[in-house]
């Protein structure tokens, strides 16, 4: 954990130094995108390579859905209270 702190001490002293060169931003996106969808193929065929993984998958799948279901559904209701009770008056 220490050294992942490193090396982002170590960007943010980078970035900080080439802030004035306005042509690196766009090129640090693109390469960040890239390294994204990387990291996501790998993340994806490690999982279809793991058998346990994928014998489990209805099951992990169907887990995974129910707690989006309700994480959405706590999260609209407590938007919904929070206006009840902080914002009907005011609109």
């Amino acid at each position: 954990m220490f050294d992942v702190l490193i090396y982002l001490g170590i960007g943010i002293i980078v970035g900080i130094a080439l802030h004035k060169f306005k042509w690196i931003s766009p090129l640090i996106e693109k390469l960040t995108m890239i390294a994204i969808y990387l990291l996501l193929f790998t993340l994806g065929l490690k999982a279809g390579l793991n058998k346990a993984i994928m014998s489990q998958l209805y099951t992990l799948g169907l887990t995974a859905l129910l707690i989006s279901i309700f994480a959405m559904a706590g999260s609209v209701g407590i938007a919904w209270i929070t206006f009840k009770l902080f914002f009907k008056n005011k609109v």
